[in-house]
């Protein structure tokens, strides 16, 4: 009896031995881009024109598009995307919900990886990081063609002339520029429209270098440009 007792004994021991610890499951490291859309109030045109360009210009990467309701801390910690777009409709800050915003710039600000954000996106970034945007001070929102003057060389530059053209669409400008920031180019108003973090590749662009009408103007070199700085090889702008 004795015998088997302690033979049991030794079965459980080593049963209690082999078993592994529980583990603590690790985020998903997908890697790609994901388009944050701004669209009210679900998808707009904006974020999958944008991922589907992302993918012309570079064949293979792996871009996803998430409303701007969905991102918060913790959902862009699991994504763990390499870099983010950050796409807007032209729609002022002002009727969007403050929670929901306040998430989405809560996650910007925890992001150490390059962002781009376009249009209204560009006024989040800013927003983020206790800036100020305020409506033109026009009755005519900014919109159409207009020259974009650069005031400081940059990666997200590379290859453009100091002066080139792009599409805005705007309804509000950049009125206060954020400490942690660069001016990197302004209108011939002088009107701020790209710049960037001093300590991260965080950019924004008051410009929409995805947009249709802008196809064949030198601004669509800033997302092929804006792709390299996200570690993508760099390839030719195709016209879409």
């Amino acid at each position: 009896m004795r015998f088997f007792t302690f033979s049991w004994l030794i079965l459980i021991v080593a049963v209690h031995v082999t078993i592994p610890a529980p583990v603590e499951a690790t985020p998903r490291r997908s890697g790609g881009v994901l388009v944050v859309d701004f669209g009210l109030p679900r998808f707009g045109e904006d974020a999958m024109r944008t991922r589907t360009l992302i993918q012309v210009l570079r064949p293979g990467i792996a871009a996803r598009v998430l409303h701007y309701r969905q991102v918060t801390p913790q959902r862009l910690a699991r994504e763990n995307p390499r870099a983010v777009v950050i796409v807007a409709p032209p729609a002022s800050l002002r009727r969007y919900p403050t929670e929901a915003l306040s998430a989405l710039e809560s996650a910007v600000r925890g992001f150490r990886g390059p962002l781009l954000a376009i249009g209204t996106g560009c006024h989040l970034l800013v927003h983020a990081w206790e800036g100020h945007v305020g409506p033109i001070e026009t009755e005519e929102p900014f919109s159409g063609t207009h020259d974009v003057l650069l005031i400081q060389r940059d990666p997200l530059f590379e290859g453009l002339p100091k002066k080139f053209a792009a599409v805005f669409q705007s309804h509000d400008e950049i009125q206060d520029v954020p400490e942690e920031f660069v001016r990197l180019a302004v209108t011939e108003g002088d009107r701020v429209v790209g710049l960037r973090h001093s300590r991260r590749d965080h950019y924004g662009v008051q410009f929409h270098p995805e947009a249709p009408l802008g196809a064949r103007l030198p601004a669509r070199q800033v997302l092929c440009n804006f792709l390299a700085i996200a570690g993508y090889p760099p390839s030719t702008p195709q016209a879409r």
